[in-house]
């Protein structure tokens, strides 16, 4: 048994929540990755070659790893306000 009983509950909520957000990204991308739009045909497309068999394309950042970036930047943000606020002691 723990002296605190509401640290059982907040360390549920801090794992479990980040982890269902990161399983509906992970579905979201998969599931995005089949549809195909007229300007993603310019993606693939070779723009310079360079020696040694290096090339460049334009292909832009994927708009789901932004998001998990971002995720996992506020998720930090609020855990850290959410443990400073409620008072615990590192």
């Amino acid at each position: 048994m723990r002296y605190f009983e509401w640290l059982n509950i907040e360390h549920v909520i801090m794992f479990t929540v980040p982890a269902m957000i990161l399983i509906i990204l992970i579905g979201m991308a998969l599931g995005y990755t089949h549809l195909s739009r007229k300007r993603d045909k310019d993606t693939g497309k070779i723009t310079a070659r360079y020696p040694d068999e290096l090339s460049e394309r334009h292909s832009p950042f994927p708009l789901v790893l932004i998001l998990i970036v971002v995720g996992i930047i506020l998720w930090a943000i609020f855990y850290i306000l959410i443990a400073g606020l409620s008072g615990v002691k590192i």
